[in-house]
């Protein structure tokens, strides 16, 4: 079994997210640092400085925006980069997907790992993104 598409993987959503954090550290002067543990991590506090004073200066409406955003993209970073004009929705539901097809991608892996005649037939319909549905086909096939 290839075990190196998750680096493939991993480089693609390196690819899609580059610009947005180069895009926040050119507007704020902080870069994000990525964590890929469930539970993140702490950011410099330069930066928390900076997106709370952001925040702060925001109507209501605009942080009413941030907040459903973030909430359901997992990130305040792309919420803040909607709202600022910076990513338009088609951009940032591609962000939110990367790492939604990472966790499938993981959870395929691992079930064809421990259980190689798995039945994956239903989880791979319900992937909707081509490219893993491609990468899924290259980890049975392997």
């Amino acid at each position: 079994m290839d075990l190196s598409l998750n680096s493939t993987f991993a480089d693609r959503q390196v690819e899609k997210i580059d610009p947005l954090l180069h895009w926040v550290e050119t507007e704020f002067g902080f870069k994000p640092v990525v964590y890929s543990s469930f539970f993140g991590g702490k950011q410099e506090d330069g930066l928390v400085t900076v997106i709370e004073n952001l925040l702060k200066k925001t109507d209501d409406c605009e942080l009413a925006t941030i907040d459903a955003i973030a909430a359901s993209a997992h990130s305040l970073i792309i919420a803040i980069g909607m709202v600022q004009g910076k990513l338009q929705i088609e951009e940032a539901i591609e962000l939110i997907r990367l790492e939604e097809d990472s966790q499938v991608l993981t959870y395929v892996t691992i079930s064809i790992i421990y259980n190689p005649n798995h039945k994956l037939l239903s989880l791979y319909n319900m992937c909707l993104n081509t490219e893993v549905q491609d990468i899924i086909c290259e980890i049975k096939l392997s």
